[in-house]
């Protein structure tokens, strides 16, 4: 089993995703890349799921709207490779 190590980065993440900040914002002010964000998540008993309800709905009506992918995953607050997956299932299902 492995141990939650608090160093000063750790701490400062805990601390901004106990303020409020999203994810994958207290990992860029605390210089931690997506994956060490999921694994301090998941060591200190936190939720790892944090998408908003019906993301896939919203990225689909977002490109209906005309936006990029970029444009989707900025104002979602979600990555642009999440967002190419949730079209490619919508394409696939749309078939």
């Amino acid at each position: 089993m492995h141990a939650l190590t608090s160093t000063p980065e750790v701490q400062r993440f805990l601390d901004l995703i106990q303020s409020g900040q999203s994810p994958s914002q207290a990992a860029k002010q605390s210089a931690l890349n997506p994956h060490e964000a999921i694994l301090i998540r998941k060591l200190a008993g936190l939720p790892v799921n944090s998408h908003q309800p019906h993301i896939p709905e919203k990225v689909a009506y977002l490109r209906s709207q005309g936006l990029t992918y970029k444009q989707i995953a900025q104002h979602l607050n979600i990555s642009l490779s999440y967002v190419n997956i949730i079209l490619q299932r919508h394409r696939k299902q749309s078939r």
